[in-house]
């Protein structure tokens, strides 16, 4: 049967194929609803036959489809999330219409109802659309995609929050043993929140070399990557205490799940009574520690587990602490300047 209801939500959908081309479609209140709808797709799918056209797929199919590979690749559920959200409301926006008739004015009369949010968000929004669609011509070799041609907005650039040193080490004040491990690990190895999630003992943790492997996604073919990362003293001294008292049955090196860290540092900072900083943050916090100790671009590169060291240099731009060791070096530079010429003066007077 290609019209059934759906056991969990109840709603009816239908399904059938032809000429090794999927059509369904979902959500439907009743099963007259669902029936109806499915003869209007075979007519249109059958309509061009005497021509021997074959029909587009439409577009929420696509959708459909482009999220399940998203999934497949183990994106975020985060990632997966928002990209539902953009292309589910472009589908809201311009209708269910064959794909390849989708233009770039359709996306452009989207993307104009986002604006209002921001720039970023009109920005984000294309950059979903245009990988969805890269995707589904990409697989029919086609090249065409009707959002190639419109441009991002240029941003804003605001510099990033990072707390002062002082904050961190009130807010660890008033963390549990286990939440401050999870904030030096972050700190002092540079690790991104997924990526002190997903340590563990044996494969992760080298105290006989000092060293720790980090597990990325960060690429664009979303292949889990490993980067090693070097410990500092304190950072191993932290994992080797957590390693004796470890859970043998458990072998992870942290058992904090996503629910729990999502609200961590809003609880701790408000505790702590200092301004609300994110656990990115500390990443951040460290780089800046280094770049204002005259530490190489390379090592804070390693330390931030980046590619390239253009990306390293871009988040270099944005640190409060490196601009402010600028400052104070222009300072110095001219406080020099008049203490010599404060000299020179007290010469000619002498």
């Amino acid at each position: 049967m290609s019209v059934w209801q759906d056991p969990k939500t109840k709603r009816w959908k239908y399904k059938f194929e032809r000429q090794k081309q999927r059509y369904k479609k979902e959500g439907f209140a009743t099963q007259r609803e669902a029936i109806l709808a499915e003869a209007e797709k075979r007519s249109w799918v059958n309509a061009p036959a005497q021509t021997g056209a074959i029909p587009s797929a439409c577009l929420e199919e696509i959708i459909l489809e482009y999220l399940e590979y998203c999934k497949k690749r183990r994106m975020a559920t985060n990632t997966v999330r928002q990209k539902y959200f953009v292309l589910t409301s472009l589908l809201s926006d311009i209708g269910d219409k064959p794909v390849d008739k989708v233009t770039k004015e359709d996306i452009e009369s989207y993307l104009d109802t986002r604006i209002d949010s921001g720039k970023s968000t009109h920005n984000r929004d294309l950059r979903d659309i245009r990988a969805m669609f890269n995707w589904h011509f990409g697989r029919q070799a086609v090249l065409f995609n009707p959002a190639n041609d419109i441009y991002k907005i240029g941003e804003d650039l605001t510099v990033r929050y990072i707390p002062p040193i002082q904050d961190y080490t009130v807010v660890k004040l008033v963390a549990s043993i286990d939440e401050v491990d999870f904030l030096e690990t972050i700190f002092h190895a540079g690790l991104r929140r997924i990526e002190a999630q997903r340590l563990l003992w044996d494969r992760d943790i080298n105290f006989g070399s000092s060293s720790l492997i980090a597990w990325t996604r960060k690429r664009k073919d979303g292949a889990l990557t490993s980067k090693p990362k070097a410990m500092t003293k304190t950072l191993r001294r932290v994992l080797y205490s957590r390693y004796q008292k470890r859970d043998k049955s458990d072998p992870r090196v942290f058992q904090f799940d996503t629910d729990f860290l999502d609200h961590m540092m809003r609880r701790l900072c408000k505790k702590a009574k200092v301004q609300r900083f994110t656990l990115h943050a500390l990443r951040h916090l460290g780089a800046s520690s280094l770049l204002t100790s005259n530490a190489p671009l390379p090592a804070v590169q390693a330390y931030l587990g980046h590619e390239r060291v253009t990306t390293t240099d871009i988040y270099a731009h944005m640190f409060p602490t490196a601009i402010q060791q600028a400052v104070d070096i222009l300072d110095s530079v001219e406080n020099q300047d008049r203490t010599d010429q404060t000299g020179k003066v007290e010469e000619g007077i002498q």
